[in-house]
């Protein structure tokens, strides 16, 4: 059995003066009780209505264990998303965005700018594969925005302006900050999102969310790679599932570090059997929260590089580890060595500590 790397995240004690807290662990406590539910709702709503933003940050980052944060979270995506909430007359506006995942490379200075050339276009191929009902009550911008942009838009202003939409207002009722993507050297891994707003009738669903890119997704990275084309610039595009404003963050910081990744040790795992001997990887978490992994060859230190995920509130340590062993089995890496305690973020000399293939023994790792 595959050992399980340990979680580095340090929790805050509970802070029995916290109010959203008090009702997140009375309904992780008392979860056959509705009514817990209703209160929470009732407590992040009036957070979101008074731009409390500062409490609810406050609460995700004091939260007592990952459980607590899940659930605060949870709640505060079906409200700002629009999952919870409908008019007088059965309509309801619902906020969701498309993430592009863009892989990019250009030997010269490339800048690839954030708004669409043809957003008309976008949106009708999204309509033709049934992604997008062909409705007027759809609004979808143009402006590319990356998570940090994203990120800076407090989620009470994301709520007010769905709520906007669902007392009667028209369109995107928000400025989006734009996010052009300068390009320059070897192949990066990049997110930019699309946002739109729909209005929808009760029981009606006017954007799929979820499922797969099968089919529309390889349509749309066609268009966009086609309008984004310049000399000297490399560019794959993964457009990925639709999803709401606040929820799919995480899925497409994920898939992002994912593809990065991916890039790294595949580039990696070829150098090393051009060069000598067959790959090894050294898989530990660090304080601080990181999980750090260094891949290589044994017998030739130049050839080892080191990569570093952050994790982040909501990331599963054995989700990460689960998906990079199982990249690094594809590739038929057998010499995966795992570290059982979390270590220190810095080493002696005060740099990032790196454990090397040097330090951690072969016959330590677990398959």
């Amino acid at each position: 059995m595959t050992m399980l790397l340990p979680d580095p995240r340090q929790y805050a004690r509970m802070d029995p003066k916290q109010p959203l807290l008090r009702r997140v662990m009375s309904h992780l406590t008392q979860a056959d009780q509705p009514e817990t539910l209703i209160a929470l709702q009732h407590a992040v709503r009036d957070a979101l209505l008074s731009g409390q933003d500062e409490a609810l940050q406050h609460a995700l980052q004091a939260a007592p264990a990952q459980e607590a944060h899940d659930v605060l979270w949870q709640q505060l995506c079906q409200l700002v998303d629009g999952e919870v909430l409908s008019r007088p007359d059965g309509k309801r506006a619902r906020l969701f965005m498309l993430p592009l995942i863009l892989v990019a490379g250009a030997r010269q200075e490339v800048t690839i700018p954030a708004t669409l050339p043809d957003a008309a276009a976008a949106m009708a191929l999204l309509q033709q594969h049934g992604v997008l009902a062909d409705s007027n009550q759809i609004w979808l911008s143009d402006t590319l925005c990356d998570l940090p942009s994203m990120d800076a838009v407090s989620a009470s202003t994301w709520y007010q302006a769905m709520l906007s939409v669902q007392q009667g207002g028209q369109g995107l009722p928000l400025s989006l900050p734009a996010s052009p993507l300068v390009v320059k050297g070897n192949e990066g891994v990049h997110v930019r999102c699309l946002v739109g707003l729909a209005l929808e009738q009760e029981g009606e669903s006017l954007v799929r969310l979820g499922g797969d890119a099968q089919g529309w997704g390889l349509a749309l990275c066609k268009l966009l790679q086609t309008q984004w084309q310049q000399n000297g610039l490399t560019l794959f595009v993964m457009p990925r599932p639709m999803s709401g404003v606040m929820a799919g963050r995480h899925d497409a910081r994920f898939t992002c570090l994912e593809v990065a990744f991916q890039l790294f040790a595949s580039t990696q795992i070829r150098k090393v059997r051009e060069g000598v001997g067959d790959p090894a990887a050294v898989l530990a978490c660090h304080e601080g929260g990181e999980l750090r992994v260094c891949l290589g060859s044994v017998l030739q230190p130049s050839l080892r590089e080191r990569f570093v995920w952050r994790l982040s509130a909501l990331d599963r340590v054995a989700s990460v580890q689960h998906m990079m062993e199982s990249l690094l089995q594809e590739c038929q890496v057998t010499d995966i060595r795992r570290v059982r305690d979390v270590q220190p973020a810095l080493g002696a000399d005060g740099q990032p500590l790196f454990l090397d293939l040097d330090q951690v023994a072969a016959d330590e790792a677990v398959h």
